[in-house]
């Protein structure tokens, strides 16, 4: 009994698909995968919250900016209210962020409507 119970479950472990299809989550049940036109443009989102943080801001910048990945980033930055030149060294960053790539959305509560 104990081996046709194995060989029940040889039989049930050979036909599970190791590698499923992906699927997104949907509000409604049974919905379609997108396809791949309708998916997003960017691979990686960088989402970088920013109060009051200018001394760490070229360093954390230009780790971003040595990265070797090949797909689609964007850089959003949400500036706090700082205080001190933290979107000023941001906004020093943008053009060669950009000439890499790199899309640069600076937005935060201090601006008139956010931007990403």
């Amino acid at each position: 009994m104990s081996s046709g119970l194995s060989e029940q479950r040889r039989d049930v472990a050979s036909e599970v698909d190791v590698n499923p299809p992906k699927r997104f989550r949907t509000a409604r049940s049974g919905a379609e995968t997108p396809k791949e036109e309708e998916r997003s443009a960017v691979d990686v989102s960088i989402i970088m919250p920013v109060y009051n943080a200018s001394c760490w801001l070229d360093e954390c910048l230009q780790a971003i900016l040595e990265q070797d990945f090949t797909g689609s980033m964007e850089l959003s930055v949400h500036d706090d209210g700082s205080t001190d030149d933290s979107r000023k060294v941001v906004e020093g960053w943008r053009e060669r962020l950009e000439a890499r790539g790199i899309s640069v959305v600076i937005s935060g509560h201090n601006f008139a409507k956010p931007r990403g």
